[in-house]
């Protein structure tokens, strides 16, 4: 793993932004490639719908009042996608949804 400090004076005093990188052979491979009827074997339709919307953009906040539900909700079941997905972030969800075609 490598790091590195960029040091921003003249913004902020005794102040510098940290970063790690780490090589790409260390990175998980990404799920294994799957259709549309996969995705809706391991999800429900609600958790579809979620995806869905995590995919366009929408935060846990957002998802509860676009589908009128509470924001514990929302937060459970992109807690549940992750889990049927063997993913852990949202990025990894909207990179699922491109990489299985999953947007109409």
């Amino acid at each position: 793993m490598n790091i590195g400090a960029v040091p921003l004076s003249g913004v902020f005093d005794n102040v510098a932004a940290l970063f790690m990188l780490r090589p790409i052979s260390t990175l998980r491979a990404p799920p294994p490639p799957a259709d549309d009827s996969d995705c809706k074997r391991r999800l429900t339709r609600r958790e579809q719908q979620i995806l869905a919307l995590l995919a366009k953009g929408l935060d846990a906040q957002a998802l509860a009042n676009t589908l009128h539900i509470s924001y514990v909700t929302a937060r459970n079941h992109i807690q549940h996608i992750y889990e049927k997905l063997g993913i852990h972030s949202r990025a990894e969800a909207v990179c699922y949804v491109f990489h299985h075609g999953l947007m109409r």
